[in-house]
């Protein structure tokens, strides 16, 4: 039997539905100031998180290098210049939608502004969207809030919202599209689907999927099928031609260059396959992401646990080491499909989740605040000093039409470009992503040989772009790039020692 009793709190009368068990009054948990509570926990963590956030950002920084590369493709579509790899049009990007936006921002604010500003709105969304899954699929309100505040700050998903890239508009694509196939919105998800592939290309396969899992019913609609069909296509075809309009391409050959120039095909298959799976086993979260075999659980979920194999799988098979890039960056938008299915498992069990999750968000809030949050401003602050002074000595002691060959071709370059007037450096992506002709050498030399003749590669870029000086990184990987040149007989003398940052060494072939 409901009834309604009152309790008096800092003076006002407040109203709490209950119901009788036994000899006990037991509050029933919808009630409007435990809804309201539930929703303004997760929104003041938000909120904590972009004024801690903001305080690390005077000037602004982006943590990760390559979202210099987007921000600068930016700059060189509204400015209509050549950048200084020689290149008319936008290079090296991998999203189409994050880069549309962020153009868009770019007209209110500088650029890099623009880039923290399009990061914190993908954050909210991704929040907003997390919370609505988990109610969706929970009917708790407590579930929800615990699991949203745990989708943000578990691991290194706050870094990644805020890392300049597309990743954190890839978590809230990725939680919407649940969301709506959770609760049936097929016309919304439809344009989703068409949209997803221009955020990050693996969303391809995540896209057909969802398509698949909407029309797969008994009995088939076939007119609603083409329906469908045909809102996400028209999506898709839309993007396509803004794509070859300003990209050159529909599909971005990022992933193409990378592949290339680590060229880690060479190893048998049940090696790279265990090197991908291990790096799921290392971001340290794999009881949280081992809740994605519990994805059927959740409506259409067998489109999760389909999508993260097949993205293993691929992984394995191309480039198996990218899954450690960034942190494990490639993996974080398949995080709240995964804290998603544990709330299915569990409520499918009739197991009372709420515990488990205020116990995780709990948890989740101590290690953010003993862990992460001290590793992330060490690579915020860390990161922009290497970059900067790196870029700050190039300027004031390299010669005009000196030609540098880098390997992150973000920061540097664009600092360079955005700061100096008549600068006549030019750069020379050694990976390829900025400078689409080193992709052919990698092809030739560095991938059929397992990456043993990167240094083949090297020279022959070298010698055909008549590279003056090196940009390498001080970390054990990068160091390999001053020893290929030097096998294949060029001069490499250090110039600017940089310890533990960007060093730059004098390049001359012999």
């Amino acid at each position: 039997m409901a009834i309604q009793w009152s309790l008096i709190s800092d003076g006002k009368q407040i109203w709490v539905t209950t119901k009788r068990k036994g000899s006990n009054l037991i509050p029933v948990s919808n009630s409007h100031w435990r809804k309201t509570l539930c929703m303004l926990i997760p929104a003041l963590v938000f909120t904590c998180l972009i004024v801690l956030t903001l305080s690390q950002q005077s000037p602004v920084w982006m943590p990760l290098d390559d979202a210099y590369i987007t921000i600068g493709n930016v700059d060189l579509f509204l400015s209509g210049r050549s950048d200084l790899y020689g290149n008319d049009g936008p290079t090296g990007a991998s999203s189409l939608v994050h880069f549309l936006v962020l153009a868009f921002l770019s007209q209110f604010t500088t650029t890099p502004e623009a880039s923290l500003a399009l990061s914190v709105l993908s954050a909210g969304a991704y929040m907003i969207g997390l919370w609505l899954l988990l109610c969706s699929v929970s009917g708790s309100r407590i579930v929800a809030a615990s699991g949203s505040i745990a989708g943000l700050l578990l691991g290194f998903a706050w870094l990644h919202l805020m890392n300049g890239l597309e990743t954190g508009m890839a978590m809230a694509a990725i939680t919407w599209a649940f969301f709506l196939r959770q609760t049936n919105r097929h016309v919304a998800l439809s344009i989703l689907i068409g949209i997803m592939p221009f955020i990050r290309p693996e969303f391809y396969v995540l896209s057909a999927l969802l398509f698949i899992s909407i029309i797969v019913v008994k009995p088939i609609n076939y007119a609603y099928c083409v329906k469908i069909f045909f809102i996400s296509a028209s999506a898709y075809i839309i993007l396509a031609l803004v794509s070859v309009l300003i990209l050159g391409s529909v599909w971005p050959d990022t992933a193409g260059a990378k592949e290339a120039f680590f060229a880690e095909k060479g190893e048998v298959f049940s090696s790279r396959l265990m090197v991908a799976l291990r790096a799921v086993v290392e971001t340290n979260l794999l009881v949280v992401f081992s809740g994605l075999v519990f994805a059927p659980f959740l409506r259409g979920g067998w489109v999760a646990l389909a999508f993260f194999g097949i993205f293993v799988l691929s992984s394995a098979l191309k480039l198996p080491g990218a899954l450690y890039h960034n942190d494990f960056r490639y993996l974080y938008p398949l995080l709240p499909i995964a804290i998603a299915s544990w709330t299915a498992v569990l409520t499918a069990r009739q197991v009372s989740s709420a515990p488990v999750f205020v116990i995780g968000a709990l948890l989740s809030v101590y290690a953010f605040a003993t862990s992460s949050w001290p590793v992330y401003t060490i690579q915020w602050k860390s990161g922009s000093e290497e970059r900067l002074i790196t870029a700050e000595w190039m300027t004031e002691n390299l010669p005009s039409n000196s030609v540098v060959g880098v390997h992150d071709a973000g920061f540097i370059p664009w600092k360079i470009a955005s700061t100096v007037s008549n600068q006549n450096i030019r750069f020379v992506d050694l990976v390829g992503l900025k400078s689409p002709s080193a992709i052919k050498f990698h092809e030739e030399f560095t991938a059929p040989s397992n990456g043993k003749e990167r240094w083949r590669a090297f020279d022959v870029l070298g010698r055909e772009r008549k590279i003056d000086y090196i940009i390498v990184l001080d970390r054990p990987f990068w160091r390999r790039i001053e020893d290929s040149f030097k096998t294949a007989g060029w001069d490499i003398n250090l110039i600017f020692a940089n310890e533990g940052g960007y060093q730059v060494f004098s390049a001359n072939p012999n």
